[in-house]
C-alpha cells in the first residue's frame, strides 16, 4: 500500500465535459443560456508523490504532489483535442467579476483597456480549441500602448493561470499550471504509531490551517489526503480538498458487492446545509445557495464550484439556464471501500466550474445580460481498481477473512478445551470429598466361596506395606 500510495502504478482517468453555449449572441441580448454537453475529453492522469520526508518522532510523511497529464485518444472516442467549443470565457468575465468585487472605482479602465488587450476575442463567451482552453493556452498579447490596458496586463504576471512565454506574451488555460508542476506541500500522519490517523493531513506548504474562511472550524484540517484511509471505516468520513481549500464528509450509503467483496458505498457532495458547513459561507452574514463554494479567496479566481448539473444545489439556479439534467450516480463525488482494510477500490471525483453572469451598467459587454451562475465545465477524476490491483485486494480481504474464520475456530476449541477441564476438575473435587467409609469397595471370593467385600484403602496399604518390605530386604 505505501508503494501505491507514492506512485499509482496506473493512471487516473481524468474527464472534461464542456457547457457549449448554442446562442451566445441572444445571451448578451438578455436571453438565458443554453448549454449542450460536450464530452468527455479523456487524459492519462499520473499521480505520484516525490521529495519524501519523514519524520519518525512524529510519525509524519512530508510530500510533494506531482501530475502529469496526456490525451487519450482511445478512450475519447470521436472526439478531439482540436474540436472547437464555444463557452463563457473565464478570463474576460473573472476580470469583470473581480474588480466589480474588490475595485468597482476601476470598472471604467477596464471597459476601455478590455477590447484593447482582447481585440477580436473580446466578449463574455470564448470559441477556441478543446487544447487551449485546457492546458495548451490561449494566446494573449500584451504589447500595447494604452495606459489602462497596460495596468490591466500587469496583472497577469505571476497568476496561476497565465504563462509568460515571452515578454509581454501570456498563455491562458485552466489546467496548464497543474501539468508537471510541484504546487504544494503535504505532510499527513503515517499511521504506524496511530493507526487511527494513517493519512489525516497535518499541514500544507507547512501552515497547519488556512486563513480563507470567516470562521476557525472551517479553516482547520480535518481527514485525510483522499489518497489513502484507516481501516475499521466510520460512517461518516472527512477528507481534505487542496486544491479547493476546503475539507467535505463522505457519508455511508449502502453496503454491495464489486468483483465478488463486500465494498462500502459513500456519497459526498458540497452542501452547506449541515450546521458544521455554514463556516463556509464568504461572509458571516452572507451564504450562497446551498451546493455552491465560492473559490475566489482560495484560486485568486472568482470561480464558484458545485456538483456537476447542478446537482444537490438550490433549485433556482437550476432555472437560469438550460440543458442541465442532473443525475446523483452520474454526477455525485463517490467511493468504494473494501469494507475490511479500507482500500479505495473505486473512486470519482466531481466537480462543476461556474462564473456569475449579472448586469453590470459600466461594462459595454455586460449591460444586458441575464442573471445567472453559469456552468463552463465539469471534470471527474476517478479510478477503479482492475487487474493485479484488484486482485491484490481481493487476495487481502480473503486471506484477513480466513484469519478471521480461524480466529472463531481457535476460540471455540479453546472453549470446548476449557470446558472439558473444568468437567475433570470437577470431578476430581467431588472424588476428594467421597470419605474412607464411603470408598468405592470391590467384592472379592474367599477361599470358602463366599463373596466378602474388601475396601479399596485396604488395598493401598497392603500394597505400601509390601514395597516397604521389599525395600528392607533390598
Amino acid at each position: 500500500m505505501r508503494d501505491f500510495y507514492l506512485k499509482l502504478p496506473i493512471p487516473l482517468d481524468f474527464r472534461i465535459y464542456f457547457f457549449n453555449v448554442t446562442n451566445p449572441l441572444q445571451v448578451q441580448e438578455g436571453q438565458k443560456p443554453i448549454l449542450q454537453e460536450v464530452g468527455p475529453y479523456c487524459y492519462d492522469a499520473y499521480k505520484e508523490k516525490i521529495v519524501i520526508a519523514e519524520d519518525k518522532a512524529n510519525d509524519t510523511l512530508t510530500y510533494n504532489p506531482y501530475d502529469t497529464y496526456f490525451f487519450n485518444q482511445t478512450r475519447s472516442g470521436d472526439l478531439s483535442q482540436d474540436d472547437y467549443v464555444t463557452i463563457l470565457n473565464p478570463l474576460v468575465v473573472g476580470i469583470i467579476n473581480a474588480v466589480a468585487i474588490q475595485k468597482p472605482q476601476f470598472l471604467s479602465a477596464v471597459n476601455k483597456a478590455l477590447p484593447i488587450v482582447f481585440k477580436e476575442d473580446y466578449s463574455i463567451y470564448l470559441t477556441t480549441r478543446v487544447r487551449d482552453i485546457l492546458f495548451d493556452g490561449v494566446r494573449i498579447d500584451c504589447n500595447v500602448k494604452d495606459f489602462s490596458a497596460t495596468a490591466l496586463c500587469s496583472q497577469f504576471k505571476g497568476q496561476p493561470v497565465m504563462k509568460e512565454i515571452e515578454k509581454n506574451v501570456f498563455y491562458f488555460s485552466l489546467f496548464g499550471s497543474r501539468n508537471g508542476t510541484v504546487p504544494q506541500q503535504i505532510t499527513v500522519y503515517r499511521g504506524i504509531k496511530n493507526g487511527e490517523s494513517l493519512g489525516e493531513v497535518v499541514s500544507i506548504d507547512n501552515h497547519t490551517d488556512l486563513q480563507i474562511w470567516p470562521k476557525g472550524s472551517c479553516n482547520k484540517y480535518r481527514g485525510t489526503d483522499g489518497w489513502i484511509f484507516p481501516p475499521f471505516l466510520k460512517d461518516n468520513i472527512d477528507i481534505v480538498a487542496p486544491d479547493l481549500c476546503r475539507n467535505f464528509q463522505a457519508k455511508f450509503v449502502e453496503t454491495l458487492r464489486f468483483h465478488n467483496i463486500k465494498v462500502r458505498k459513500y456519497f459526498a457532495d458540497l452542501g452547506e446545509a449541515n450546521p458544521e458547513d455554514q463556516c463556509f459561507c464568504p461572509a458571516p452574514d452572507k451564504c450562497l445557495p446551498e451546493g455552491v463554494v465560492d473559490l475566489t479567496k482560495c484560486l485568486q479566481v472568482p470561480l464558484m464550484c458545485t456538483l456537476p448539473h447542478f446537482l444537490r444545489v438550490d433549485e433556482k439556479l437550476l432555472q437560469q439556464v438550460e440543458g442541465l439534467h442532473p443525475d446523483t450516480e452520474k454526477h455525485i463525488i463517490l467511493i468504494y471501500f473494501e469494507s475490511i482494510t479500507g482500500t479505495p477500490v473505486v473512486g470519482q471525483r466531481r466537480i462543476q466550474f461556474n462564473l456569475e453572469l449579472k448586469t453590470i451598467k459600466k461594462i459595454n459587454i455586460m449591460q444586458t445580460v441575464p442573471e445567472a451562475l453559469h456552468p463552463i465545465l465539469w471534470l471527474e477524476e476517478g479510478v477503479q481498481l482492475e487487474g493485479f490491483l484488484l486482485d491484490k485486494i481481493i487476495t487481502a480481504s480473503t486471506l484477513l477473512k480466513v484469519v478471521s474464520v480461524g480466529r472463531y475456530i481457535t476460540l471455540i476449541g479453546f472453549i470446548e478445551i476449557f470446558a472439558y477441564g473444568c468437567y475433570q476438575a470437577y470431578k476430581d473435587w467431588k472424588l476428594s470429598k467421597v470419605g474412607p467409609a464411603e470408598s468405592p469397595s470391590k467384592s472379592v471370593r474367599s477361599s470358602g466361596g463366599q463373596h466378602r467385600k474388601i475396601n479399596t484403602q485396604e488395598i493401598l496399604k497392603a500394597i505400601n506395606f509390601a514395597n516397604r518390605k521389599d525395600e528392607a530386604t533390598t
